[in-house]
């Protein structure tokens, strides 16, 4: 049997991928993971320290399936 490979992404490489290595501290004293970031509202994302508007909205696109047509990957 074949092993498959599958590239697992973890929420400390999209944050850094978005250049917002500055919150990784915090989602990980939240104890925030991938499975709790996909459902982490605007209001929740600013107590995280994502500032602005524009950060906001593409950590948003990053979780959405739509992402994945346009950026090759999805959370």
């Amino acid at each position: 049997m074949a092993a498959t490979t599958s590239v697992t992404l973890d929420l400390e490489d999209v944050l850094a991928d978005l250049d917002l290595n500055d919150t990784i501290e915090n989602f990980k004293s939240e104890r925030i993971d991938l499975d709790n970031f996909l459902s982490l509202t605007e209001q929740q994302l600013i107590r995280l320290g994502v500032k602005t508007i524009g950060d906001r909205l593409r950590l948003t696109e990053r979780k959405s399936p739509r992402s994945e047509e346009t950026h090759g990957q999805c959370i």
